[in-house]
């Protein structure tokens, strides 16, 4: 914290102004790579109109090379505004703040819901991260009466939805984060606020569990008026992106002409400026009932409509080399077994496509998955707020789970079962059971996984590569877990999933009951002894599979560039090099 570097100071009129008899705080919250003097038209159009009015408008280290966390600069600007709200009553005879407002432009709109988030306590349904020390509401949150946001990347920000040019920027600024996140360990602030990110996942799930505590008259708390202001052409955030009707659907949305994402804060004195003011002032001072009558949502932004009567939801997500098609089946199993009058299943089988080896193997893709797995829950969790959720996943599916409970505390899953897990041995559900994050779990270990005991096993072989979130729990299975699995289901990779298993695996996912599969013959007592020595000699293994592959593309490079005694050897070795490239290609990206 001490590199975080947020500090209310009360005669620093760069970043306070001090009103005479003030009873309001207005607190700006600037953009990506901006500072407070980005805010300068609104703060001076709120000295005029709101005379009356304290405003705080912070520097936040926000730059396109920031590497803070946004939880340690929001857990800055919360514990600055405790600083303000006893600065005020100190000043004021012990008399507080009246109503606050929070106006958040870009990141600094994500940073102003998170604010509220925090300020309004913890719900035992979608804990806070572990650096959030204090759970309980903050004194001031009941005094938030509206928060605006203006350009708000309520979903995170994604390369897909900008033009040719904006996209190469990004794309570029994704490489050099990668090789920054690959060499020194560590995350860009951008990074961290993309569409899927932990960040913007615990903001939404803790967004909703806040409402829901509000609306079930559980806390009071939570139900300040939220007005999103759209800009008509904004040209970084889109649609999809900036309105979030899935935590956002009571939000009032204000269209702002003219504006796109950048100038929707220029409120100068020129005629567009005070169209942009004509909306913020709107968003400040008319009522709840007035706006409603003006809000406005883009057609392209979907429409979720919520499902209160399912009361249990079960992924079926599928892993590498893999299009998942098997998945539907087991649905189908589950919503055999578990329908009833007093239970109503919802199958989520949504597949994040073909996933070859080669993806796999790489960091970067397997967290994009992470994050995909992560969207769908939240969607679902709006979707269906009465359901209990349960998982069953195979290889790769097993790993964005792992990964997901690691990452996103407020994510949680009543039956886990898991079937050629590609997660390390000695993943830690024991603590996760113990914290009430997940009810039970199930792991069916193959007898003859040769995919896992080769691949992600080896990196539990070799733990010098610093590859720790990928192992061979398939392979070996879990240690300290051994109650909770069945050892050893006969066959390789797909074993657990063939259609021999549906049934049992609809059982557990249904009833969370951890029995011996209903065919008897598919369990064996023993691991096959070939894929035992493959698992254990898996480095080995890897080196052996380089060298050929590496010494066949040697001999062929050899080749061309050595004498040649009849005619068209050269056209024939490159052909023959194209071809094993090509052949490699395949390989890495298909097989």
């Amino acid at each position: 914290m001490s590199k975080i570097k947020i500090k209310f100071e009360p005669d620093d009129e760069s970043t306070f102004f001090k009103a005479a008899n003030s009873s309001e705080l207005v607190i700006l919250l600037h953009a990506t790579a901006g500072d407070s003097t980005s805010l300068r038209d609104i703060k001076n159009r709120l000295i005029k109109d709101k005379p009356h009015s304290d405003i705080w408008f912070p520097n936040v280290p926000t730059s396109w090379v920031s590497f803070a966390n946004p939880i340690h600069l929001v857990k800055a600007l919360v514990e600055q505004i405790d600083a303000i709200w006893e600065y005020h009553a100190e000043d004021n005879n012990h008399e507080h703040y009246k109503r606050i407002i929070l106006i958040g432009h870009s990141i600094g709109a994500l940073f102003a819901r998170k604010i509220y988030v925090y300020s309004c306590g913890e719900n035992s349904n979608a804990p806070f991260e572990r650096k959030i020390e204090i759970k309980q509401s903050r004194e001031w949150a009941i005094k938030i009466e509206r928060i605006i946001l203006l350009a708000a990347m309520n979903r995170g920000w994604s390369a897909r939805d900008l033009s040719i040019l904006d996209s190469l920027y990004i794309r570029a600024g994704v490489i050099l984060g990668k090789l920054v996140m690959f060499f020194f360990r560590t995350r860009l602030l951008l990074f961290q606020v993309k569409k899927g990110a932990s960040f913007i996942i615990q903001l939404r799930i803790q967004w909703l569990a806040m409402v829901r505590a509000f609306n079930e008259g559980r806390k009071r708390e939570g139900g300040a008026l939220v007005i999103q202001l759209l800009g008509t052409v904004d040209d970084i955030v889109s649609p999809e992106d900036n309105v979030d009707l899935v935590t956002g659907g009571d939000f009032v949305y204000l269209e702002v002409p003219k504006s796109s994402h950048s100038n929707v804060v220029k409120m100068g004195n020129d005629t567009e400026g005070e169209a942009r003011y004509k909306v913020l002032r709107s968003a400040l001072l008319d009522t709840k009932e007035e706006l409603l009558k003006r809000t406005v949502v883009p057609l392209d932004a979907v429409n979720f409509p919520v499902n209160t009567s399912v009361t249990d939801v079960i992924f079926v997500i599928h892993g590498i080399r893999d299009r998942g098609f098997w998945t539907q089946k087991i649905a189908n199993r589950i919503k055999l077994l578990g329908d009833s009058p007093k239970r109503k299943y919802a199958i989520e089988t949504s597949s994040y496509g073909y996933f070859p080896m080669l993806s796999f193997l790489l960091p970067s893709t397997r967290r994009a998955k992470v994050e995909w797995l992560m969207d769908q829950y939240t969607e679902d969790l709006a979707l269906y707020p009465n359901a209990d959720f349960s998982y069953v996943g195979h290889s790769n599916g097993t790993y964005l789970l792992a990964q997901a409970l690691e990452d996103y505390p407020a994510c949680h899953f009543k039956n886990v079962l898991f079937a050629g897990s590609v997660v390390p041995t000695t993943y830690k559900w024991n603590s996760l059971i113990q914290d009430g994050r997940v009810k039970s779990i199930l792991n069916y270990v193959a007898s003859a996984d040769w995919v896992v005991a080769i691949f992600p096993n080896f990196f539990q072989k070799v733990p010098f590569l610093g590859v720790k979130d990928i192992g061979g729990a398939g392979h070996e299975g879990f240690t300290g877990l051994k109650q909770f699995q069945i050892q050893f289901v006969s066959g390789s990779h797909g074993a657990a999933i063939n259609e021999d298993m549906w049934g049992d695996i609809a059982d557990f996912a249904v009833n969370g009951k951890i029995s011996t599969p209903t065919n008897s013959l598919l369990i064996v007592p023993k691991r096959s002894r070939t894929v035992a020595v493959l698992g254990y000699l898996s480095p080995l293994v890897w080196l052996l599979l380089l060298l050929l592959f590496g010494g066949v593309g040697f001999l062929i490079w050899s080749c061309i560039w050595s004498p040649c005694y009849y005619q068209y050897a050269y056209v024939y070795r490159t052909i023959a090099l194209i071809l094993y490239c090509r052949f490699l290609w395949f390989v890495l990206t298909k097989v």
